[in-house]
C-alpha cells in the first residue's frame, strides 16, 4: 500500500487577515453543534473560542475490476473546527487546516470545510488503487459483518485542539489513519500552531534562526530523552536513524510553554512498533546554540512571566 508520506509535509500555509465571525458562515453548518471551550480566563470564554463539532461515518461498497469480492471502505471523521478565536474568524488557521485535511496522494485545494467533509467521506483512497479500477461504487448502511479481512478498508481522521487557547498560542493536531489490508495500516499526526494575537500560522523559521544547524540539537535532545549514549544504541532500541548520525529536521512540530516538539511518523526515524517519535527540544537548548529567534524568546517570556 502507499504510505502516503505526502501527508506528512504540510502544504504551504497561506496567511490571511482575520475577518468578522459572520464572514465564516460557510464553515458553520446546521448539522453540527457549536461548542464553547471552557477555560478560566479574564476574557469571557464565549469570546475566546467556539468550535464546530463534526462526528460522521460513511461506508461505501466498491466493485473492483478483476476482483471476485467487493471492497468495503469506511471513512470516519471526528473534527473540532475552530469557528472563532478571540471573537474573530482565524482565516489563516482555516486555510492551513483545509490544506492538511486532504487524504489524497495528490492533495486537493478545498475552499470550505463542508467541501472537505463531503470529499473525505466519499473517498476511496484507502483502497490504494487507481480510479480506473473502480467499476462501481454505492453507499451502504454499514460494512457487512461477513466482509473478509482483506476487503474491509478504513480511513480515520481526527482534528482536535492539543493546546487550549490561552490568548497567545493555539495548537491543533490532525491525526489520520489508513488501513487497506496487510499486517497493519499507517498513521501520522500533523500539527498546526497558530498565534492568535498576530493571526498567523507559525513556521519553523519563526522559531529557529538557522534550520541547517538544527539537526544536531534535535539529535542531542533525542539521545537525552532516550537516555542513550549513541545513535547505534538508539538503533538497537527501535530507531532507524541513518548512517550520518543525525536526526533529520522536520517541519512537523508543535509548541508548548517550555519546549519545541518535533514529531516523526513510523518508519521515518523509528520502526513501526515504536510508533510516532515525539522529540522534545527544550528552549534552553536552542538558546545555547544561538538558534532561538526573538519571537521564540518572546514566547518564553510570555509563559514564564
Amino acid at each position: 500500500m502507499s504510505l502516503k508520506f505526502s501527508h506528512l509535509v504540510l502544504c504551504a500555509l497561506l496567511a490571511g487577515a482575520c475577518s468578522s465571525p459572520s464572514a465564516d458562515a460557510s464553515q458553520s453548518g446546521s448539522d453540527s453543534t457549536a461548542i464553547t471551550a471552557s477555560k478560566e480566563t479574564a476574557v469571557n470564554s464565549a469570546d475566546l473560542s467556539t468550535f464546530r463539532h463534526i462526528d460522521q461515518k460513511k461506508a461505501r461498497k466498491f466493485v473492483i475490476k478483476d476482483e471476485e469480492q467487493p471492497y468495503y471502505v469506511e471513512n470516519t471523521l471526528k473534527l473540532f473546527w475552530p469557528v472563532t478565536l478571540m471573537g474573530k474568524t482565524p482565516a489563516a488557521l482555516h486555510r492551513a487546516l483545509l490544506d492538511a485535511l486532504s487524504m489524497s496522494d495528490t492533495p486537493k485545494k478545498y475552499n470550505t470545510l463542508d467541501e472537505a467533509i463531503a470529499d473525505m467521506l466519499n473517498s476511496n483512497d484507502a483502497l490504494a488503487v487507481g480510479s480506473s479500477d473502480v467499476v462501481s461504487a454505492k453507499d451502504v448502511d454499514k460494512v457487512p459483518d461477513d466482509a473478509s479481512f482483506m476487503t474491509h478498508c478504513t480511513a480515520f481522521t481526527q482534528l482536535t485542539p492539543t493546546k487550549a487557547p490561552d490568548g497567545k498560542l493555539f495548537v491543533m493536531a490532525l491525526h489520520q489513519e489508513v488501513y487497506s489490508g496487510g499486517a497493519h495500516g499507517m498513521y501520522w499526526t500533523n500539527y498546526i500552531n497558530y498565534d492568535m494575537q498576530q493571526q498567523r500560522v507559525l513556521k519553523i523559521t519563526d522559531l529557529v534562526t538557522d534550520t541547517a544547524r538544527l539537526a544536531p540539537v534535535i539529535t542531542k535532545a533525542l539521545l537525552e530523552q532516550e537516555n542513550a549514549k549513541s545513535i547505534a544504541e538508539l538503533n538497537e532500541n527501535g530507531f532507524i536513524i541513518q548512517e550520518d548520525g543525525k536526526v533529520p529536521v522536520t517541519d512537523n512540530f508543535y509548541v508548548d510553554e517550555f519546549n519545541l516538539h518535533f514529531v516523526y511518523p513510523p518508519y521515518s526515524i523509528t520502526c513501526y512498533a515504536r510508533g510516532e517519535a515525539d522529540v522534545t527540544v527544550p528552549y534552553y537548548m536552542l538558546d545555547q546554540s544561538d538558534l532561538a529567534t526573538p519571537y521564540l524568546n518572546e514566547l518564553l517570556e510570555h509563559y514564564t512571566r
